[in-house]
């Protein structure tokens, strides 16, 4: 089957590009929340593009090195993409991978700090969630620059344990969060079914709890599809090569998906952002810088989905070697 498709390292390269477009979308985002000042401070400051904003407010801070490093962590994806050789596509993006942890690690715990949670409210929520998810993040940084550190300076690596489990922290914080929401919304799975139909209808009809648990199964998914490639990092043979990267490019398919959710949902609720309302039937009349970032971001996930999906098909065809080789594994020689 991989002679047919006549392929050689393309499906590496591509998933690249998803990554690279799974960075953008927290970089949008984070970005407006910087233009804006979203959630920083008591709200006195209109925007931390101030000259005395960055330098005053830590959420300011917080909110410029998670935009820095959705950059760093989408170009190093993106320049990895275009590398011919195997070794550099796997280590680039377990490398932004890490970056993008690193990156949600910070604005969970600027958002402890704007709590000012405290060692006793430590254990309750939100404080505990997003100390759960930061700490999830964290971890997931270090594995994933580790493993893009080692295979630069060794080669391809035969168990790539560690890149599989960055990218499984980091749905795991996804996950935390996403549910915790779900949660905190007071939504139940009875409702679901009738508030689903109206998605339809435009962001404007959707639904935060229909958003949220759409987010969080494919989140949930994405985690189950990493802890499998997790089993085959310690397998050898076909089984990690191709059929272990399907799972690792679906997982970052499903990760751009819950981007997706979000953005439809803000878009149509940004009376919710204390921004003026986007339209639904004509989005040229949207010009806010709100609704600009929400389409810019919901079409940089709806474009990283398809492509991580062909990405995954792309693997269980072969195209993962430089040489095109069928029997490449992954590291193990076959």
């Amino acid at each position: 089957m991989g002679a047919c498709c006549s392929c050689t390292n393309c499906a590496n390269k591509l998933l690249g590009i998803s990554m690279t477009m799974l960075c953008v979308c927290l970089s949008v985002y984070t970005w407006w929340k910087f233009d804006n000042a979203y959630g920083v401070g008591d709200g006195t400051i209109e925007s931390c593009a101030d000259s005395n904003g960055t330098s005053e407010e830590r959420g300011c801070q917080a909110l410029a090195a998670t935009g820095s490093l959705t950059i760093i962590a989408a170009l190093v994806a993106l320049f990895g993409s275009c590398s011919a050789s195997t070794e550099k596509n796997q280590a680039s993006i377990s490398a932004a991978f890490g970056l993008l942890n690193l990156a949600w690690a910070v604005l969970y715990l600027q958002q402890y700090d704007e709590a000012n949670c405290t060692d006793e409210s430590a254990s309750q929520k939100p404080c505990s969630i997003w100390m759960a998810s930061g700490i999830f993040n964290i971890v997931g940084f270090f594995l994933g620059l580790i493993y893009a550190l080692y295979t630069c300076r060794s080669g391809y690596q035969g168990n790539n344990i560690l890149y599989v489990a960055s990218m499984f922290f980091y749905m795991l914080s996804q996950a935390n969060w996403k549910w915790y929401e779900f949660d905190e919304a007071g939504c139940s799975t009875d409702s679901l079914e009738d508030e689903s139909k109206n998605i339809g209808d435009g962001p404007s009809s959707t639904d935060k709890c229909v958003t949220d648990a759409f987010g969080g199964s494919f989140v949930l998914f994405a985690m189950l599809l990493c802890l499998i490639a997790g089993f085959m990092s310690f397998s050898s043979g076909q089984a990690q090569g191709k059929f272990q990267q399907f799972a690792l490019a679906f997982s970052v398919g499903m990760a751009c998906l819950v981007w997706t959710c979000d953005f439809w949902y803000k878009y149509g609720h940004a009376s919710n952002y204390n921004e003026e309302a986007c339209s639904d039937t004509d989005p040229k009349d949207s010009n806010t810088s709100f609704c600009v970032s929400m389409v810019i971001g919901g079409l940089s996930s709806m474009v990283g989905f398809p492509i991580a999906l062909f990405t995954a098909f792309a693997f269980c065809c072969g195209c993962i070697s430089e040489d095109g080789r069928v029997d490449y594994d992954g590291g193990y020689k076959v």
